[in-house]
């Protein structure tokens, strides 16, 4: 998908289908944006009972409301993402939820990237969970999912619900308050996940912590902190996923993701 543009609801890709299901796979959503004063999803939207997404890159995606790269919402949703990538989301439209996510009853995060979204003065990179307290038996997993690099306030949210983050990495993030949003009661609980070099003052809400690390942070914690993770920083947030597009166009994405992850400037 090249720039798209439409009204209100995803800029690429709508479906609003609540009793059907829905799979998107392998899809490259390149300076996608959708307008309007309740646009959602610069890249998609969807409401459907059943949605899987797998290896679907957003660079540059825009939305003059909410969600530039993509916003997932249905209350009796299942939702499985694996692999997917969203990076330099626009700084653009309300203060919250930036940059992509999903209010559903059930859903489970595999191997996502969303990293080097510069959004100071917004909220909530990442988010999941349940939109309201109606629901708080929803189950909700995040495993080997990687913020890094990002600005913002608060760069993950995790809304209603038992949420479960699972080798979590978030990596030299910047922005002051909480690192973790707490405006809404959840059971959270992180296992083997690394938090390193992040500007914010605070982690944020009481949560379980299982064999995490926190090192160099502005905000102090008691966990332990191996040196040795601060030597693989960039690897913890190397994303891998082979994209069903053209060759040619992977060829131009891995060089420009690559340059991301290294801090270097394209000319």
């Amino acid at each position: 998908f090249g720039i798209a543009s439409q009204n209100q609801l995803g800029g690429a890709v709508n479906f609003a289908k609540p009793d059907s299901p829905l799979v998107l796979k392998g899809n490259l959503f390149v300076q996608c944006s959708i307008l309007g004063s309740g646009a959602h999803g610069g890249a998609f939207y969807t409401t459907t009972k059943l949605l899987k997404t797998e290896r679907n890159c957003m660079f540059k995606c825009a939305s003059s409301f909410r969600c530039p790269a993509f916003f997932v919402t249905q209350m009796d949703c299942h939702y499985n993402s694996t692999s997917d990538v969203f990076v330099e989301c626009a700084n653009q439209g309300d203060s919250l939820l930036h940059c992509g996510g999903s209010w559903t009853r059930r859903c489970i995060t595999r191997q996502m990237n969303a990293s080097h979204n510069s959004v100071p003065s917004k909220k909530f990179v990442f988010f999941t969970g349940y939109s309201s307290n109606d629901h708080k038996d929803g189950i909700y997993q995040v495993t080997q999912t990687s913020l890094c690099m990002n600005s913002a306030s608060e760069p993950l949210h995790p809304r209603y619900g038992n949420i479960y983050f699972d080798s979590l990495n978030m990596v030299e993030n910047t922005g002051s308050g909480n690192l973790v949003s707490s405006i809404t009661s959840s059971s959270l609980t992180f296992t083997n996940s690394t938090f390193l070099g992040n500007t914010h003052t605070a982690f944020g809400p009481k949560a379980v912590l299982v064999n995490c690390e926190f090192c160099g942070n502005k905000f102090t914690a008691s966990n332990s902190c191996d040196p040795k993770r601060t030597m693989n920083r960039v690897v913890m947030c190397i994303s891998t996923g082979d994209f069903s597009v053209p060759k040619q166009i992977v060829s131009v994405l891995l060089l420009l993701w690559t340059s991301l992850v290294f801090g270097m400037v394209l000319a």
